[in-house]
C-alpha cells in the first residue's frame, strides 16, 4: 500500500513538473516572440500606416515622404520593448539635401490607436468649436501630465505637432470638418505616447533627440548611437580612450544637474542604463528612452505604488521607494536619486561585473581615488549586498566632477 501511494505521488510530481515546464516554455516563447522584431512585421507596420494615410485617416508632415515619395526608407529594426516599435530608416526628408539615418518610433497600435473622446464636427461652425475645445483639453492635459503651463500659447495643438494645424487642414484635400478631426486625432495619438510628448515639449534642450516629424501616431527622430553600440566601438575596448569616456561621464553628470535644478521640476530617471543614453553631434549626451522619466510631482502622485508589504513593492525600476510596514503604505517619494543610479549602473557597473562600466580602466594616478568616490556614489551606505535606498550626495557629485575633469589630458 505504501509503495502504491509513493508511485501515485511520484506520478503527480512528474505531471506537475511537466506542466510547470510547459508553462515556463510558453511564457519564454511569448516574451521572445513579442519582443523580437522582424523585417516582415516592420514593413507591415509601414504598409498599414500608408493605407491609413491614403484613406486620409492620419496626417503629418512626413506622411508624404514615407508613403508617396520614398524619401524615408526602411533599413533595419530593433527589438520591441514595452510595446514600443523602433525602426531604423534612411531619411532624405529629415535634413535635406543630406540623406541621414533616423529612428522611427511608435508605441501605438495603428488600428487601435488612442483617440480623443470628443464629438466629431459636421460643419464650419461646429469645427471651430471642436478645435477650441481640443486646444483646451490638450492644454489641461499638458499641465496635468507634465506640470507645464501653456496658457501663453494660443495654439497648443500646433505646438505639439509640426507646423500650423490650419495648414494641414487646408492641404489635406478633405472637407474642413473631416480634416480637422483627422488632424486632432493624429496629434492626440502622438501626445498619448509619453516619450513623444516629453521630447516635443523639450525640443529646446540639447539632451532631447531632435524630432524630424510625424505621420499619424508615428514619429521620426535623429539617430544617435546608444550605449550598447558605443560599447562595441570604444567604451569597453582595451586601450579605449579614457579622455572620451571621462568626457561622456562629465556630460552625463551635467545632464543630471540639469534634471535636478534646470527644469521647472526635478526629473526622475527610472530606467538607468547605458542603452538609454546616446551621443549626438558635437559629443552631446542625449536621453534615448523617455518612457520612464517623470517630473517629481507626477512620479510621487501617479507612479509610486500606494499599498505595500515590503520595500520592493514601492520600487519602480531604478527609482527606489520605502514601505511603512506599520501602515502598509509606500512613503510617497524616491529615496535614492539619479546620481546614485547612474554611478551604480552606468559608471561603475553592477555586480558581478563590478567596475566594468563606462569608467573602467582609469589612469593609474587617479584610479584609487576614483574607485573610492564611485563606490561612495553608487553605495552611499557602504552595503553592496542590498538594494540601495540612499541618495548620493551633492559633495560626491562635486568630487566626481572635479576628479574626472582633472583626469582628462
Amino acid at each position: 500500500m505504501l509503495i502504491i501511494r509513493w508511485i501515485r505521488r511520484h506520478r503527480i510530481c512528474k505531471i506537475f513538473l511537466l506542466l510547470l515546464f510547459v508553462i515556463l516554455t510558453a511564457n519564454v516563447y511569448y516574451f521572445i516572440h513579442h519582443s523580437m522584431c522582424s523585417v516582415e512585421s516592420s514593413k507591415k507596420l509601414l504598409e498599414d500606416l500608408c493605407n491609413l494615410y491614403r484613406k486620409r485617416e492620419v496626417l503629418g508632415n512626413l506622411c508624404q515622404a514615407i508613403c508617396e515619395n520614398s524619401l524615408i526608407r526602411f533599413d533595419t529594426c530593433t527589438n520591441y520593448k514595452h510595446g514600443k516599435k523602433v525602426l531604423f530608416v534612411e531619411c532624405d526628408a529629415c535634413e535635406p539635401p543630406a540623406s541621414v539615418k533616423a529612428v522611427l518610433k511608435t508605441k501605438s497600435d495603428l488600428l487601435n490607436r488612442d483617440k480623443l473622446d470628443i464629438s466629431k464636427p459636421n460643419d464650419i461652425l461646429s469645427t471651430q468649436t471642436f478645435l477650441n475645445l481640443s486646444n483646451r483639453i490638450m492644454r489641461d492635459s499638458v499641465l496635468s501630465e507634465f506640470g507645464i503651463d501653456t496658457s501663453f500659447i494660443e495654439d497648443v495643438l500646433s505646438e505639439l505637432w509640426f507646423g500650423r494645424i490650419e495648414d494641414y487642414i487646408k492641404e489635406s484635400g478633405l472637407p474642413y470638418p473631416d480634416a480637422s478631426w483627422v488632424a486632432v486625432q493624429s496629434i492626440w495619438s502622438l501626445f498619448r505616447q509619453d516619450e513623444y510628448a516629453f521630447m516635443k515639449l523639450h525640443q529646446a534642450y540639447t539632451f532631447v533627440p531632435k524630432i524630424y516629424g510625424t505621420c499619424g501616431p508615428i514619429y521620426i527622430t535623429e539617430y544617435t548611437p546608444s550605449g550598447s553600440e558605443l560599447e562595441t566601438s570604444f567604451l569597453h575596448r582595451p586601450g579605449s580612450s579614457w579622455n572620451q569616456r571621462a568626457s561622456i561621464a562629465i556630460s552625463i553628470l551635467n545632464l543630471i544637474k540639469t534634471f535636478n535644478t534646470g527644469l521647472h521640476q526635478p526629473l526622475e530617471i527610472c530606467d538607468v542604463k547605458g542603452d538609454n543614453f546616446g551621443i549626438g553631434d558635437y559629443g552631446r549626451v542625449v536621453l534615448l528612452d523617455a518612457d520612464t522619466v517623470f517630473f517629481r510631482d507626477k512620479f510621487e502622485k501617479d507612479i509610486l505604488n500606494d499599498q505595500c508589504r515590503k520595500h520592493t513593492d514601492c520600487d519602480f525600476f531604478d527609482c527606489r521607494g520605502l514601505c511603512n510596514t506599520t501602515t502598509g503604505k509606500c512613503i510617497q517619494r524616491r529615496v535614492n536619486n539619479n546620481l546614485q543610479s547612474v554611478c551604480q549602473d552606468v559608471f561603475l557597473g553592477i555586480l558581478p561585473h563590478f567596475f566594468a562600466g563606462l569608467l573602467h580602466s582609469p589612469p593609474s594616478d587617479f584610479k584609487l581615488e576614483l574607485i573610492e568616490i564611485l563606490e561612495k556614489c553608487a553605495y552611499p551606505s557602504n552595503n553592496k549586498a542590498d538594494i540601495v535606498r540612499v541618495p548620493a550626495t551633492d559633495e560626491t557629485f562635486r568630487k566626481l566632477h572635479t576628479l574626472l575633469s582633472k583626469s582628462i589630458r
